[in-house]
Parts: C-alpha cells; sequence; structure tokens
C-alpha cells in the first residue's frame, strides 16, 4: 500500500508553543491512533511568538501530559508561518488575554 499524504490538517495555536498547544497536538495525534485515522489527518501546533523556537513543551505541560498517558518530549516549539495558513484545513487558537482592570 502506497504512502498517502493526509486528507485534513489541523494546526493548534497559542502564544509560545510550549504548554496549550502541544497538549493539544499531542491529545489528538494520541486519540487518532486509537481510531486509527492517524494516516489520515495530519496534526501540528505552532506560537504566534518566537520566544521558545526549537524547545521541548514546559515540563508542566509534559508530565500532566504523561500523567495521561501522552508523551510530548518529541515536540519542538516552533513559530506560526504565512503558508500554515494555506497548509491547514483548520487552525485552533488559545491565547491569554492580559487585562488592566484593576
Amino acid at each position: 500500500m502506497a504512502d498517502r499524504e493526509p486528507s485534513y490538517r489541523v494546526l493548534f495555536v497559542c502564544l509560545g508553543n510550549i504548554c496549550r498547544s502541544p497538549t493539544a497536538e499531542g491529545m489528538l495525534r494520541q486519540r487518532l491512533v486509537q481510531l486509527g485515522l492517524s494516516a489520515r489527518v495530519a496534526v501540528d501546533s505552532c506560537g504566534t511568538g518566537a520566544w521558545h523556537v526549537g524547545q521541548p513543551p514546559d515540563l508542566r505541560a509534559q508530565r500532566a501530559a504523561q500523567a495521561r498517558g501522552i508523551d510530548l518530549s518529541e515536540l519542538r516549539a516552533r513559530q506560526l508561518v504565512r503558508e500554515d495558513f494555506e497548509r491547514y484545513d483548520e487552525s485552533w487558537s488559545w491565547m491569554a488575554t492580559i487585562s488592566s482592570r484593576r
């Protein structure tokens, strides 16, 4: 059977790509494997900022995921690029809101 390109692509986006978005990526990847759909759906994550490019997910995120049977240790942060808007069918974003209310 020849390798096929995934028919659907999902991108998770957060600020630095070291906690929320890689956790979501790991969770969806695991679920797709369980459902036998991992070859049909490509999953990735990125951050809007470049502060953590090349770094693994935060240890707290890794520990929380590992406690649920999800391994994030091989993931590395990357920054969102213009091509992502064309490459992915769907993107999910988690952004922190900073409030100046007192």
